[in-house]
């Protein structure tokens, strides 16, 4: 997760939020408030990822880390699925990818059985394209050479796969979708078409702006694709992302598509806000 910093010490919300899009400046004026509230830069993501994956999968579910980079959720998550489960990381980066099986050999070797390595881009077709790596920054490779990553990139060639090809490696069902590949969301759920239909797994993703950008599309197709899906967007701390201009102003980049109806909704938002109140100390207004 990017740290964005603010100084504003009149930013500043009631502790209950009944609508985010009534309060003047909208959800960007909310998540600045949560923002000074954290001290002025944001906390780390990428431990809310986890306690969302810690809070919906269960023994013997199927979980598809899709960008996995250096394994920190694969290699975290397989506990969660136990034995009978499976952990399908796709990641497309050759270096990291080896990587991945290297720490699976060495430090892992009890998950063998539970985790599967597939070296390869997830998209919504088959095929092979260019990819911009951005050595020392894995974080940040890309199918898109995008304007906003200012580091130097080396252009290759990488095998792209459809996440409904290889889900018959995972089995059934499947509970859990984490996407970070630096814009190409979309296009990965685009390729995974059956099993979000199939399964209604909740999935956590990134999206910015410019990354969707280089990509040609934006928030209002990622919106079109996900409703007729039955899926709600939320941010982590329980807002809706109901609309475009919503992603469009908002102050971070990870989001939670919940199916419709959902249990799990409730479960994990609560969770993510006592999370950050015992962890950072940050009191999220609660929205109702």
């Amino acid at each position: 997760m990017r740290a964005r910093v603010f100084d504003d010490p009149a930013c500043e919300v009631a502790p209950v939020v009944q609508d985010v899009e009534a309060l003047e400046g909208g959800i960007e004026a909310f998540h600045r408030a949560v923002l000074q509230r954290a001290g002025g830069v944001w906390f780390d993501f990428e431990q809310l990822v986890r306690e969302v994956y810690c809070e919906v999968v269960r023994p013997g579910d199927r979980v598809l880390d899709v960008g996995a980079n250096n394994g920190d959720h694969t290699f975290q998550v397989a506990p969660c699925v136990g034995a009978r489960g499976k952990v399908i990381a796709v990641e497309a980066a050759p270096d990291l990818a080896a990587k991945l099986r290297r720490q699976l050999a060495t430090h892992y070797p009890a998950f063998a059985n539970i985790v599967t390595i597939i070296a390869a881009g997830a998209y919504d077709r088959a095929t092979t394209a260019s990819f911009f790596q951005v050595p020392g920054h894995g974080g940040l490779n890309s199918l898109k050479d995008r304007p906003n990553v200012g580091f130097e990139k080396v252009e290759g060639t990488v095998e792209l796969v459809r996440l409904d090809d290889v889900v018959e490696l995972a089995g059934e069902p499947i509970s859990f979708v984490k996407m970070d590949i630096e814009g190409a969301e979309l296009f990965a759920m685009r390729g995974a078409v059956r099993l979000l239909d199939a399964f209604k797994p909740v999935v956590v993703f990134e999206f910015d702006v410019i990354s969707a950008r280089a990509f040609d599309y934006d928030a209002a197709d990622l919106l079109e694709f996900l409703r007729p899906m039955g899926y709600r967007v939320y941010d982590f701390f329980g807002v809706e992302m109901e609309r475009a201009e919503n992603f469009e102003r908002s102050q971070v980049w990870n989001y939670i598509a919940f199916p419709e109806g959902s249990p799990l909704k409730g479960r994990v938002l609560d969770r993510l806000r006592k999370y950050m109140l015992d962890t950072f100390g940050v009191d999220v207004p609660t929205v109702r």
